[in-house]
């Protein structure tokens, strides 16, 4: 089984309609399913990604689990409409306790695909200065990502 997580049923929606999946009320999640394919909706924010990443490698033991959905960018080097596999993510909210440097997480990619680093938030990032500040360290930002990748 491919487990698909993503945040919101708007990030959703054309993955369920092109895949053809079909609800299902199994589980405590939105769940969408066909064949070899399920489709969760987390929430937004770390605890619920984490929480849902935990709950589909215990009860479906999936061979693989993608994270997929939007992610703003830091600076202008990311295009509207990009798609990118993430190479290294990092929590700049979550710092090690013995260096202050981000927590790091090092998911698995496929070859082929352009690559960015990611920062992971509990926090929607809004202003410049914040992106600014971020976009040192990571080209893209989320609030799902890291714990997904820990989980895993």
């Amino acid at each position: 089984m491919i487990c698909i997580i993503m945040a919101t049923m708007l990030e959703a929606k054309p993955f369920v309609i092109g895949l053809s999946l079909e609800k299902s009320n199994k589980g405590p999640f939105n769940e969408f399913k066909r064949d070899n394919i399920l489709l969760v909706i987390s929430g937004v924010g770390k605890t619920c990604a984490a929480t849902t990443a935990a709950y589909c490698c215990q009860k479906y033991r999936p061979s693989s689990i993608l994270n997929l959905g939007a992610a703003g960018a830091t600076d202008l080097s990311h295009s509207l409409g990009e798609i990118y596999h993430i190479n290294e993510v990092m929590e700049c909210d979550r710092p090690i306790f013995q260096t202050g440097a981000p927590y790091t997480h090092t998911p698995h990619i496929l070859k082929g695909f352009k690559t960015t680093k990611l920062a992971t938030q509990d926090r929607a990032i809004i202003h410049a200065h914040e992106r600014k500040e971020i976009s040192l360290h990571a080209g893209l930002v989320d609030m799902e990502g890291a714990p997904i990748v820990q989980a895993c």
